[in-house]
């Protein structure tokens, strides 16, 4: 039981889901937000970078 749970461990921290990456400028850009059964709801996000941080601004589809 020991040696499956420590299996089990070694398999989620080398999952590809585990790995997270630095934003880069590749990232930026527009995103619509995916509900049920992938289909798109109506918010918007922008990633973009200013100065040396990262801002993310939303709004709702038809807002100005």
């Amino acid at each position: 039981m020991n040696r499956l749970f420590v299996l089990l461990i070694v398999l989620i921290l080398i999952s590809p889901f585990s790995i997270a990456e630095e934003i880069s400028e590749a990232d930026s850009g527009s995103y619509v937000l995916l509900g049920r059964d992938n289909v798109p709801v109506d918010m918007f996000y922008r990633l973009s970078k200013s100065g040396d941080k990262w801002v993310m601004d939303g709004k709702k589809a038809g807002d100005s």
